[in-house]
């Protein structure tokens, strides 16, 4: 359920024109809110509006707790002429990985996905940068599970250093799992089935105690970026598996965070026993219900 994935084998070099790519790069930018497509008549609020501000506790700096898509695309936009050679090299190797898979849409291959990650990292606007290389593998949702094979739920480590973690989350059908922080941003990329995202914030500055501040559905091919402030629970509603590719910018597995259940939503340490139990239980119920369908 918990497990360390392959490593990186190697990374693309390519030495195209550095002011082509950061010309490429803005348009890219341009080109990544439309993508991610609109909830319909639901009463959510859209992952890319601005939502309330809040902070971790009394004394701390308000953050947004949801990124503003067109914020981040406007700045990247901004800066398209200022781009560093650094930035640029970064650029054209993440822009080369998306030609090769363009290339080849029946593969997803994880050390390259991995090393398109990293590069993502290193950009100057990371968090666009990320969600454009999400963006590009749930675009073809059937080679991500031919390549990651999700037949029950639970949590994979595909990759983790200090400034980079990145799972491979299932959901068994009708899980929920408590409201909890990351303390990092987060992209989230669907590749199949439905995640539910309720939102909260603190009740009051320093409050132990949280309301409800919106929700979100993702759906197939669907990507959100969340602020490093989120605090969020997540149903899947389906009747089948959910699965997601969760990238994080920092060390999620070492991270001190925080969890607001199971039981009373009252802030206590996070506890990964805690959401290890919840997916053996998740997966107890959906092989009790398949039992018990196969018998009828």
């Amino acid at each position: 359920m918990f497990e360390q994935g392959g490593g990186v084998r190697r990374l693309v070099e390519t030495s195209a024109d550095l002011g082509q790519v950061a010309d490429r790069h803005g348009r890219e930018a341009g080109d990544a809110t439309a993508s991610m497509g609109d909830v319909g008549d639901e009463p959510v609020q859209r992952v890319g509006r601005l939502v309330e501000s809040t902070g971790l506790g009394e004394g701390t700096r308000p953050h947004r707790r949801i990124l503003d898509d067109d914020r981040l695309d406007r700045s990247v936009a901004r800066g398209t002429t200022r781009l560093s050679s650094r930035t640029a090299l970064n650029s054209t190797k993440a822009l080369a990985f998306r030609r090769r898979r363009r290339d080849d849409r029946a593969m997803f291959d994880l050390d390259q996905f991995v090393a398109e990650c990293q590069a993502a990292r290193a950009d100057r606007e990371p968090r666009l940068a990320m969600r454009n290389v999400v963006q590009q593998a749930v675009a073809d949702p059937n080679a991500v599970g031919a390549a990651l094979s999700p037949d029950r739920s639970g949590f994979a480590i595909l990759h983790h250093d200090d400034d980079l973690t990145i799972l491979h989350v299932v959901w068994a059908p009708h899980m929920a799992i408590y409201p909890h922080d990351h303390r990092m941003w987060a992209v989230i990329g669907i590749y199949t089935g439905q995640e539910d995202n309720a939102f909260y914030r603190r009740a009051a500055p320093g409050a132990r105690t949280l309301t409800e501040a919106g929700g979100k559905q993702l759906r197939e091919r669907d990507v959100a970026v969340l602020g490093d402030d989120t605090i969020h629970g997540v149903t899947n509603p389906l009747d089948r598996l959910t699965a997601a590719i969760h990238v994080y910018g920092g060390d999620f597995v070492n991270q001190p965070r925080s969890q607001w259940g199971p039981g009373p939503e009252e802030e206590r340490p996070y506890d990964l026993a805690d959401a290890r139990r919840q997916f053996a239980e998740a997966n107890a119920a959906w092989r009790a219900a398949q039992q018990g369908a196969e018998a009828s």
